[in-house]
């Protein structure tokens, strides 16, 4: 018995690398891009609204896209690169909550009948007023204690 479980876990353990390895292949390469590097200035333009800088698009993006999973990764990285301020972490984890599985409710609720407009506008309203809401209601030089291991 023991040894079907540690065959069964890892085959899921191969099956996950298989996927994983190369989508943090294709993420590297795709923030290296020169296109990406201009989209990030436009986003991260936008997202100074909130108090975030640049450095924050590419996980947010990431998160919104492929999922909380994914973009945890990066955003730890980013922290440990020093490239985050705890306060953007904050906000960007906010806003990753709020949105994280906007693809696929999205596709579940158009199954169902939902209007697109209205799905995904309201979230993307509600996402939007409540994270400025918090950016600017939150003090800048509170503390937040961020605990990597």
């Amino acid at each position: 018995m023991a040894g079907d479980v540690l065959k069964g876990a890892l085959h899921n353990v191969l099956i996950m690398g298989t996927i994983i390895f190369p989508l943090m292949i294709v993420l590297e390469v795709l923030q290296e891009l020169p296109f990406w590097q201009q989209f990030s200035k436009k986003l991260g333009h936008r997202l100074s609204w909130f108090g975030m800088s640049e450095s924050t698009a590419f996980p947010l993006l990431v998160g919104v896209i492929f999922g909380l999973t994914y973009s945890a990764g990066i955003i730890i990285e980013e922290v440990r690169k020093a490239k985050l301020h705890h306060r953007e972490v904050l906000l960007l984890n906010l806003f990753l909550g709020l949105t994280h599985s906007v693809i696929e409710d999205t596709i579940i609720f158009l199954a169902l009948g939902a209007n697109l407009a209205i799905i995904l506008g309201g979230r993307l309203a509600l996402t939007v007023a409540i994270v400025f809401l918090v950016a600017k209601c939150y003090n800048k030089q509170a503390p937040v204690r961020l605990y990597l291991y």
